[in-house]
């Protein structure tokens, strides 16, 4: 599926977003971004890992392929590798291919399973990413309501953006979803506990604005 997803008419542009994915991709990836100096021999032994279903190989392959480092940049290959980690549940590889699928190639169908198969996996950036479909409507009927589920599960799992737009929305109270300021001031203290800078800074004018109106609303400290 992702061998007709990277036509060779859009090849080109995957060079230029290989680039960018590399410096917003999740944090696993980032730990080989030294990665330099690759023997064939070593590479060679990646790929036999890979091939015998070694989720961490075909991710540390697609990783430098996308980045060139330690081979020579190859985006197609890449991903055909992160393909392959995806396949073996790696759900950071699903979003990174979800990115590339939506960002380049208004492939929203593919994206959203990818998404959707990375939270299920408890991945918080699948959940994020796919509320923002919800909420949206790119590239699925627009559905407030599940998006709001999305970001609380991606909230729940970590995600400091899940959280701080899960607190907005509460906030403003639209689409059908009632205010609630005892859900956003929550939503606010965990993406604030993640170091959200925004989130905490939510938090505090929150409860300023709650304070001043009377009335009361216990959080954690």
């Amino acid at each position: 599926m992702m061998t007709k997803l990277l036509s060779k008419a859009m090849l080109v542009l995957f060079w230029a977003f290989a680039a960018a994915i590399a410096l917003s991709a999740p944090s696993a990836y980032a730990e080989t971004a030294d990665k330099k100096g690759t023997t064939n021999s070593e590479v060679h032994e990646l790929n036999e890992k890979c091939e015998a279903k070694d989720v961490e190989a075909c991710r540390l392959l697609g990783d430098m392929y996308l980045k060139g480092e330690g081979v020579s940049r190859d985006s197609k290959l890449g991903l055909t590798m992160l393909a392959k980690a995806c396949a073996l549940d790696d759900a950071e590889s699903c979003v990174v291919i979800g990115l590339v699928g939506e960002s380049f190639f208004n492939d929203y169908t593919h994206s959203k399973e990818l998404y959707l198969k990375s939270c299920n996996l408890s991945y918080s950036e699948g959940c994020f990413l796919l509320g923002n479909m919800y909420n949206s409507g790119r590239g699925v009927e627009r559905d407030v309501r599940k998006s709001m589920e999305f970001y609380s599960k991606g909230c729940d799992l970590g995600s400091p953006k899940a959280c701080l737009t899960l607190g907005v929305e509460y906030i403003l109270g639209k689409d059908g979803i009632e205010i609630d300021n005892e859900k956003a001031i929550e939503a606010f203290e965990k993406g604030c506990s993640l170091k959200d800078v925004a989130s905490c800074h939510y938090q505090g004018t929150s409860l300023i604005e709650v304070a001043s109106k009377g009335e009361k609303i216990d959080v954690e400290s």
